[in-house]
């Protein structure tokens, strides 16, 4: 390739030796694509850096004797430090039986002499749960409003735990009053025995809606709808105390030999406890 403008002794010498053409010798189709950088403007701030797209985080986990210690916060009125963080279904299921369990060990004392397990009249005494549930669920669903920051914030399974350790002193007062009455009697059925009976009863009562009424409230600060719950549980207080028939524990008799057990009865006996046949 000649070079016709070179004034070099050697005219047939590529141009690049030379160093590049001019640019604007050098056509648009030939030309490398140049990024253009804004000019910047004086006296403006740099524009912030894009921030990455917000993802959602996962709801915090507690261990279960967290919300053991926390209910018993709220069994005194104090506030659970619970935030945001809501058990796993299998954590508040056991949570919930274990506190089961402990009134049923509790309901035993409430006959002196031999007693069986009534599933029948256990599985009764949770009708109230679904309506319950039904108006946590309400009450907790519209959204936080502004100015809300402390609000308790772990939705119904938080709630139910909470609530379900938080009414345990009460009722394992209750139990233990009525277990006494059951095992003397006589102290309790006349004269002042009798007034304090119904009196400790009826604060343990109170006691237990007061500490639903404020657990409730903490979660969904608002007063009308935390107003239409304490109707529901005023409602359901009321009905457990008319079906207060329903027992998870029935008096057994002692059977004598041939005679069949109870048909509703589940009773759990060691192979050492069956009755021996002369």
């Amino acid at each position: 390739m000649r070079d016709q403008k070179s004034t070099h002794a050697w005219p047939d010498t590529l141009p690049s030796q030379f160093g590049p053409y001019d640019l604007d010798e050098v056509p648009e189709t030939h030309r490398a694509p140049v990024e253009s950088v804004p000019a910047a403007t004086d006296g403006a701030p740099p524009a912030p850096p894009t921030a990455a797209p917000a993802v959602a985080a996962a709801p915090e986990r507690l261990a279960g004797a967290r919300w053991l210690l926390e209910g018993l916060r709220a069994s005194v009125l104090k506030r659970p430090r619970t935030g945001a963080a809501a058990p796993a279904p299998g954590q508040a299921i056991c949570l919930v039986l274990l506190c089961s369990a402990v009134l049923v060990g509790l309901e035993r004392l409430h006959i002196p002499g031999p007693a069986a397990f009534h599933l029948g009249g256990w599985l009764t005494l949770w009708w109230s749960l679904p309506a319950l549930l039904g108006a946590a669920w309400w009450a907790l669903s519209r959204p936080p409003a502004a100015g809300t920051g402390d609000r308790l914030a772990g939705g119904v399974p938080a709630w139910l735990v909470l609530s379900t350790v938080a009414v345990l002193p009460a009722s394992v007062v209750a139990y233990g009053l009525m277990a006494l009455g059951a095992h003397d009697p006589a102290r309790w059925s006349a004269g002042y025995g009798y007034w304090a009976f119904w009196a400790i009863y009826g604060v343990t009562l109170l006691w237990d809606l007061l500490v639903q009424t404020v657990l409730m409230a903490r979660f969904t600060r608002s007063r009308g709808r935390t107003a239409v719950f304490v109707l529901v549980l005023l409602a359901v207080t009321g009905g457990s105390l008319y079906y207060m028939s329903s027992q998870s524990w029935v008096a057994r008799p002692e059977a004598s030999e041939g005679d069949a057990p109870h048909p509703r009865a589940c009773t759990c006996r060691s192979p050492s406890s069956r009755p021996s046949r002369t």
